[in-house]
């Protein structure tokens, strides 16, 4: 239904995109375009392959997550707290990341 909806409808006009590309910053080829129209060459997606791996590391922590409460709530206490350890253990790795890493720089930007 989503492709249905994206090509059926107008894009959004540049100087939105813009104007969101210089907030967010996104990288990868889907905004190549507007990268480049803007100055700022073509940008790698930010964490390169790493990004893939933390993508699925956390639909990992939203599943077990929702199954381990699941679990919890059906009477199956013991698998109920081996799935959320192992949510609880991917939330601390990323919080054990993230203040390893250096604050991004934020530029402020009036939306058009």
């Amino acid at each position: 239904m989503w492709v249905v909806t994206t090509f059926s409808t107008a894009p959004e006009p540049d100087r939105i995109l813009q104007s969101f590309y210089r907030r967010v910053r996104p990288g990868g080829p889907g905004w190549a375009r507007v990268s480049q129209r803007l100055g700022y060459g073509r940008e790698p997606i930010p964490g390169g392959a790493l990004a893939w791996t933390n993508w699925i590391a956390g639909i990992v922590a939203v599943y077990a997550t929702l199954f381990g409460i699941g679990k919890i709530v059906f009477g199956f206490t013991g698998a109920g707290i081996v799935m959320l350890a192992i949510a609880g253990g991917r939330v601390l790795l990323d919080l054990a990341v993230l203040q390893g890493e250096a604050p991004v720089a934020r530029t402020k930007t009036k939306l058009a």
